[in-house]
């Protein structure tokens, strides 16, 4: 015993615990090279517990749980997400078939208020029910959100479909009318059921004193009763399938979906590992059996297959996102042909080992962050046991080829397939939709790509000169509203920058008629969502989002302009702010990426540029000393009307909108941003030069390389520009980085290319990509050689014409949500671009010549003036070459 827990095992840097007065399992994973610790409490119920008739309580409950507790109770000024983000956690929960789970990221001297409050909660929820009246409109818009989108529709379906008599039949969330039938008082008895310490884990990570965090763990946990009844088992066994099953749903939208899915076995079975290879060797990269038949002939713009891990046998599946007008029973042909091709002979040698290097990649980038390890570890106890998490890389390198052909030979069988269609209403992808050529027949013409949105917007001048842009789009009782103004921190000097940054925050903490738990509950209450940010990528603009039900878009736009032009800048919520800020700049350091591309802009750009990015202890101090006074002339100079640009698009009348925001905006004041005249920096600006940032024990390096870009939005070769970028390295599957780092060398699981920032003002380009150190030479080198060659040879026509279809096809695809539809509306205005554009940039894309192409890229990528910026792990000399 050590202090009233039962040591269980020790091994391989994990220790588990019990605590002996009540059975609370605890998993102990020290990590003291970062600079904070996770919490993650999972408990082992969720929908595979629920009945028919309560599906969704375990998903609703989770709700409730952040409503308040005996010690975190709002009444008393202690709600649960106002005293973790004074001390700048990061927290959340999930809810999913075999778990829920409530974690929380947060400095290690916070540890015990994470302790105190999963304790807290876990017996003493309040579960009012004036909260669940409440919550119970964020569900269903959560619910309705889900409901947009295919993926999310196909999986729902193809579980309920292929479950018939498990509980796996349902959805998390659950069916709608079960939803909207739930009452407190069955939640509290699902709560009294399954929320007790012998039915939970506590996983703790990072950062922590193993005997004061038992003492912690004992003193908070340790009162809390066991379970007074034995929990309910899950009995249900699904029987064998005996047939194919197919399902179609048909609702608006723009390209269409099949999912195909199998029956497989649970997590802890031995054919597990052997499956999560062959999802990657079937659609993990660009090399994938189908990456090759669907996405490289223009059939397909995505597919991917999935091999889920849960505790009872669940599905291997597989989703294709079909590029119209491609026919979904072409695009199931194939899928299932090229399955039936794996059962006879498997997976090449090569495939088999390069599935196998990309999944044990991935695992280990999962495993960089505490959190990450801490969500990685609840998931492998709900589905099978933590030594699943433990034993998963040594279990994926011992995947042979015969296992592969066993287990293909086993799941893939004609009778356990179920099949679903997504089919747009709208006739794109339909059966009866016109042929579409080849990829080689993708000339500059008019093609499926043209939409007809320019003509349905209604664009009108708003008070003291912003702009308005309405869509109105009445398929679902939803609303999404985007905007940007000239308020950003590239605008005023650089001692105010800190003020800058904090006041788009601070709008959201308190008007002159709300307070900032007012302003909360209003939104919270109806389900709404609206945001106030900057752009760390674009320092000119901060952005302004927002979505809900139709019914509460007045309120909406009253609270949004309200918060924009008349915030009160309470001092306790800027000494709140302070307080996250500073903690979410601690953790961010021990991100690699993001230390990495810091080194890099100041490689870049000189002090006091918009794109300069300042040291740790200029950003720390800054935010310091930033004073209400500041935030207060930041606001005057910035946020005035005339910069505004509003766009909406959704379930609404656009002469009722338009009236109301005149209206709101008719006695607003204030000063307005505008555009600097900043001078463009190129390649030819910088010299070579290279910064390391070591930080010890991460064990794999991120890595930024390039220069400025000297690109702007409004440019005439933008799109020629980033088309070119494409084919070098926009996608790490199919690019030419892509091709020789991940698919060809095995260096890296991802690698992208990108101008960074190119917008208002020009920003960097550069590669980013992670590599093991002792991999950093050969990396290096290899974009190195692979940036010059393509800047001396150009592109192939046939890889613009791969490309070509898919920038293009992906821009369609972005236009497919009305969030997509109002971001690219405000983003075309923002950069004084015509909004006819929404319709025609992608024929512009399918027309560019391959001249065009290797002018833009001679312009705006130059090889002899690379610099770089490597952050992790590094050590002497690393990959034996300089």
């Amino acid at each position: 015993m050590t202090d009233g827990f039962k040591v269980l095992a020790q091994e391989r840097g994990v220790e588990e615990l019990r605590l002996a007065s009540n059975g609370l399992r605890v998993l102990l994973l020290p990590d003291p090279s970062v600079p904070v610790a996770a919490a993650c409490v999972v408990y082992h119920v969720g929908s595979r517990n629920e009945a028919v008739g309560h599906t969704g309580s375990t998903h609703l409950l989770e709700h409730l749980m952040f409503k308040g507790s005996r010690k975190f109770n709002p009444g008393e000024g202690r709600p649960i997400a106002r005293v973790l983000e004074r001390v700048g956690a990061h927290f959340n929960a999930t809810t999913w078939f075999d778990r829920t789970n409530y974690f929380e990221t947060l400095p290690p001297e916070h540890l015990e208020l994470a302790l105190e409050l999963e304790a807290d909660r876990m017996r003493a929820a309040l579960l009012r029910p004036e909260d669940l009246a409440t919550e119970m409109t964020v569900v269903r818009n959560e619910f309705e959100r889900g409901e947009n989108e295919p993926f999310d529709v196909l999986l729902k379906e193809s579980f309920a479909t292929a479950f018939r008599e498990h509980p796996y039949h349902h959805p998390t969330i659950g069916w709608r009318s079960d939803i909207e039938a739930t009452t407190i008082d069955r939640l509290r008895a699902f709560y009294d059921t399954f929320y007790y310490p012998d039915n939970a884990s506590l996983v703790l990570v990072g950062t922590f004193d193993r005997g004061a965090a038992l003492d912690l763990v004992a003193r908070h946990f340790g009162p809390l009763p066991r379970a007074p009844r034995p929990l309910p088992p899950v009995v249900t066994r699904e029987p064998k399938q005996e047939g194919e099953r197919r399902f179609v749903v048909r609702r608006a939208g723009e390209v269409g979906w099949v999912a195909a899915s199998w029956r497989a076995p649970e997590a802890a079975h031995d054919a597990t590992h052997a499956l999560a290879v062959l999802a990657d060797g079937l659609g993990g990269g660009v090399t994938s059996r189908l990456y090759q038949k669907l996405v490289e002939t223009g059939l397909c713009l995505d597919v991917q297959a999935i091999s889920w891990q849960l505790r009872d046998p669940g599905l291997f599946q597989v989703f294709a996102t079909l590029n119209p007008p491609t026919k979904h029973a072409k695009v199931e042909g194939i899928i299932r042909r090229e399955l039936a091709a794996v059962v006879r002979r498997g997976l090449s040698k090569a495939e088999l080992e390069r599935a196998k290097a990309q999944v044990e990649a991935q695992t280990a980038y999962h495993r960089d962050s505490p959190a990450q390890v801490a969500a990685a570890v609840t998931e492998a106890i709900s589905s099978a046991d933590w030594r699943f998490y433990l034993d998963y890389p040594d279990r994926i390198r011992k995947v042979s080829r015969e296992d592969v052909v066993r287990v293909a030979g086993e799941t893939f069988v004609e009778d356990s397939v179920s099949v679903g269609y997504f089919v747009p209403k709208n006739g794109q992808g339909s059966p009866g939709a016109i042929p579409r050529p080849g990829p080689r027949a993708l000339a500059p013409r008019p093609c499926h790509y043209r939409s007809d949105l320019a003509a349905r917007v209604e664009q009108v001048g708003l008070p003291g000169g912003g702009r308005l842009l309405l869509l109105p789009r009445h398929t679902n009782t939803t609303v999404h509203l985007q905007g940007s103004l000239l308020a950003g921190h590239g605008l005023v000097e650089v001692g105010a920058w800190s003020a800058a940054s904090l006041c788009p925050d601070m709008l959201e903490r308190g008007t002159e008629a709300h307070g900032r738990l007012e302003l909360a509950r209003i939104i919270e209450d109806r389900g709404i969502e609206l945001d106030v940010s900057g752009d760390g990528f674009s320092p000119l603009e901060v952005h302004c989002s927002g979505r809900c039900l139709s019914r509460h878009l007045p309120l909406v736009l009253e609270l949004l302009v309200e918060m924009l032009q008349r915030p009160a800048f309470p001092t306790e919520e800027l000494e709140k702010l302070r307080v996250l800020r500073l903690g979410e700049l601690a953790q961010a350091q021990e991100d690699t990426f993001h230390r990495a591309f810091e080194a890099f802009s100041r490689l870049l750009f000189p002090p006091g540029h918009p794109h300069y990015r300042r040291p740790l202890d200029e950003r720390r101090t800054g935010l310091e000393r930033v004073t209400r006074e500041d935030l207060i002339a930041v606001h005057g100079r910035l946020y005035g009307p005339a910069s505004l640009r509003l766009a909406l698009v959704g379930d609404f009348e656009p002469t009722v909108v338009a009236e109301s925001l005149q209206r709101l905006l008719g006695c607003t004041k204030g000063e307005s941003g505008s555009i600097p005249p900043v001078p463009r920096r190129t390649a030819a600006d910088v010299e070579p030069a290279e910064v390391r940032e070591t930080m010890p024990d991460k064990p794999n390096l991120d890595v930024v390389l390039g220069h400025p870009g000297g690109l702007r939005r409004h440019d005439d070769d933008f799109l020629a520009a980033a088309l070119g970028n494409a084919v070098l390295g926009q996608s790490t599957l199919s690019s030419r980085l892509g091709m020789r780092l991940r698919d060809r060398e095995g260096l890296t699981y991802g690698v992208i290319s990108r101008f960074f920032g190119a917008s208002l003002l020009d920003g960097p380009w550069a590669v980013t990509y992670s590599v093991a150190p002792a991999n950093f030479s050969r990396a290096k080198t290899a974009v190195h050689e692979e940036i010059a060659r393509f800047v001396a040879e150009g592109p192939t026509e046939r890889e613009l014409d791969d490309e070509r279809a898919a920038m293009a096809g992906s821009y369609r695809v972005a236009l497919a949500t009305p969030g997509g539809q109002a971001r690219e509306l405000v983003r075309l205005v923002r950069h004084g671009l015509p909004v006819t554009e929404i319709d025609q940039i992608a024929e512009r894309i399918l027309a560019i010549g391959r001249a065009e192409v290797v002018d833009a890229v001679c312009r705006h990528i130059d090889p002899s003036r690379l610099c770089l910026a490597v952050a992790g792990g590094l050590v002497a000399n690393p990959g034996g070459a300089d």
